[in-house]
């Protein structure tokens, strides 16, 4: 499943897409797509015509070239125009152009895999030569994860170097628990506790394909292991550490080949540890969502910072309360970084200066993103 953005709106939420999975996408908004290692430039269909070429142009808010939006599986432009996969050859190097969309038209069905991948059947879309030159031509290339291969997606009235409205996440079905690490040290554990608006230690953002917290503190699975009760942590976060390498779909967030964030014994006792478990559709101990007041909540508790600390190795934890309170613990927020070269929406703690600053909300998506954000 595809996990959402959901700006924040004093009578409606607004949903943007972080990510995209085959049937499980469905935005309303427009976003950017562009790659990970440059968030200057962006998808852009050469005009609005069948058969027109799909290249890279620097982002422009608010042109209608750049503006995406994905239904199901496919990814839209000029509101009936797909991306799609010149004469549907899967030969390394076939150009991407946009075409009416037809419903069912293989050539025009993508899917999201972990590491912000774009896939077409066996292959990906892929950034020409590497090329951030204005006017490369996309094409498919077999997937290899490279950074060529490597996409973010942000609304539309997001340019570079304009942080974002910030936003919210909960777990599907409690909004009153929140994912806390138990301190702000390395080794903290993930565990979930009531949710306390404001609390530091519940407060997210996604950079890139990192879950992070207090500043420079990273969702990090505990010795890399993926095998099935893995207990995660709080680590340092480490550019390239495949253990902080998360991918957040619309109701999952995931990390590894197919382990998904879950919830141990499904228990939404305050202090139950997180760990990561073989992905599962439909498993409510894995379903995360987002909500106001910028707290991650599953089963009716919070993401929370044991004892607020960001320390290495603090637990993340869930906490039970009845409502997710706006305590700094628990506070969240997702946000665009653009200091790197990895710049991507993230779930950031929330910051005491930006109480008033930002709100972002998450409907069923990251805490991916979550992540990365996206």
């Amino acid at each position: 499943m595809t996990l959402s953005v959901q700006e924040t709106d004093a009578i409606q939420p607004r949903v943007y897409a972080t990510s995209i999975n085959a049937n499980d996408i469905a935005l309303t908004s427009p976003v950017f797509i562009h790659p990970t290692s440059n968030d200057a430039i962006c998808l852009t269909a050469a005009s609005n015509t069948d058969g027109a070429a799909v290249e890279i142009e620097d982002c422009i808010s608010g042109f209608a070239p750049q503006s995406w939006t994905v239904s199901g599986s496919s990814i839209q432009i000029f509101d009936n125009m797909c991306l799609d996969v010149t004469g549907g050859s899967s030969a390394n190097g076939t150009p991407l152009q946009i075409w009416t969309c037809t419903e069912g038209d293989t050539n025009q069905l993508w899917t999201q895999s972990p590491g912000n991948l774009i896939r077409w059947e066996g292959s990906c879309l892929d950034l020409t030569d590497g090329s951030a030159v204005a006017g490369n031509i996309m094409q498919i290339w077999v997937c290899t994860g490279g950074p060529n291969q490597q996409w973010v997606l942000r609304p539309t009235t997001t340019m570079p170097g304009v942080p974002p409205t910030p936003m919210n996440i909960q777990l599907t079905g409690n909004a009153a628990k929140c994912l806390t690490p138990s301190s702000n040290t390395d080794g903290a554990a993930v565990k979930i506790q009531d949710c306390v608006a404001g609390s530091a230690s519940q407060s997210w953002i996604f950079s890139g394909s990192s879950v992070q917290i207090f500043d420079n503190m990273c969702l990090d699975v505990t010795g890399g292991s993926a095998a099935n009760g893995t207990p995660l942590q709080i680590w340092t976060c480490t550019e390239g550490d495949t253990n902080q390498i998360w991918t957040v779909f619309e109701s999952s967030v995931q990390i590894f080949d197919n382990m998904c964030l879950d919830v141990t014994g499904g228990s939404s006792a305050n202090g139950t540890p997180l760990q990561i478990w073989t992905c599962t559709e439909g498993d409510t101990n894995q379903i995360w969502t987002q909500s106001p007041g910028n707290t991650i909540t599953w089963n009716a508790s919070c993401l929370d910072l044991t004892d607020g600390s960001a320390t290495d190795g603090n637990i993340v934890r869930l906490h039970f309360h009845l409502f997710c309170f706006s305590l700094f613990h628990q506070l969240f927020v997702l946000k665009y970084c653009f200091g790197d070269v990895d710049a991507a929406l993230a779930l950031h703690r929330r910051a005491e200066p930006e109480m008033d600053a930002y709100n972002w909300s998450g409907g069923a998506h990251l805490i991916d993103q979550l992540g990365r954000f996206y």
